[in-house]
């Protein structure tokens, strides 16, 4: 089981290839969304002007989403204080994905330099995905352009254009 945060389900919607590589390198795993990181995407695609969140909850329906609650709350508030001084600040939603992971004793993946940082690695089971190709990044969720939504369907790797509003750079 993996648990995915938001920065990867927005690059596997821009067609990132390092989000590509991982799933088919994994995809024999199960793969969980945690509700926080979920709702971020669909958000971010209810706020463009021609979003699509019917289209997008398609192309995620082969993850689960995973509802968090006080527990979950709870667990994020110990790893935000177990983290001490010596670590980043993890902003609530870092922490509530930490904690899903920690919950379900699975590791997250993410590129969030939050999360992937060595103190949060230090408690935190983590994988950064973007070692499997450096090469786009999520830069500016601001912005209009166009991105490639594509399907992770069987183990073939699916692409079909959309418009989004997530800038990816290079």
């Amino acid at each position: 089981m993996k648990v995915l945060d938001a920065n990867f389900l927005i690059d596997y919607l821009n067609g990132v290839d390092a989000a590509a590589q991982y799933l088919l390198a994994n995809e024999t795993e199960q793969f969980v969304f945690p509700a926080p990181a979920y709702a971020e995407v669909l958000v971010g695609e209810g706020s463009a002007p021609d979003g699509d969140i019917a289209g997008v909850q398609a192309d995620l329906a082969w993850g689960d989403v995973y509802e968090t609650d006080k527990q979950t709350a709870t667990l994020a508030g110990e790893i935000a204080d177990e983290m001490g001084p010596q670590g980043p600040f993890l902003t609530g939603m870092d922490a509530l994905i930490a904690a899903v992971g920690r919950e379900l004793g699975a590791p997250v993946v993410s590129a969030d330099s939050d999360l992937t940082h060595p103190e949060t690695r230090r408690i935190v089971d983590i994988e950064e995905y973007r070692e499997y190709s450096g090469q786009r990044r999520v830069t500016d969720q601001s912005a209009r352009v166009g991105f490639v939504s594509a399907g992770f369907v069987g183990g073939d790797w699916k692409s079909t254009s959309r418009w989004g509003h997530h800038r990816v750079s290079t």
